[in-house]
């Protein structure tokens, strides 16, 4: 099993609206991506100088899922936003 762990610095002028959009759209995508295992998400809640805005942890059962994912045309719009709404993104995978 794979888990894919990703953080977002969301812009200073990142809209609310548009991360709540984020948000709802992370949120729908087990329903979409069914090879997803499983999939939380959420904000930071010290909101620390050093914190990231919001992590999202998903489990998949390979590398190869978690490669059908980035390509997924339900992932695709997700990602196109994160990119849009955040000043920095990080990620790592690894082997549980």
């Amino acid at each position: 099993m794979i888990r894919h762990v990703v953080m977002f610095k969301w812009k200073t002028d990142s809209a609310q609206d548009d991360q709540e959009k984020w948000l709802t759209m992370v949120r729908a995508l087990p329903e979409k991506v069914k090879f997803i295992r499983s999939l939380s998400v959420g904000r930071d809640q010290l909101r620390l100088p050093h914190s990231y805005s919001v992590a999202l942890v998903a489990d998949f059962d390979n590398l190869d899922d978690v490669k059908r994912y980035a390509v997924h045309p339900a992932h695709i719009p997700v990602a196109e936003m994160s990119r849009k709404i955040s000043e920095h993104i990080c990620a790592v995978d690894f082997e549980l």
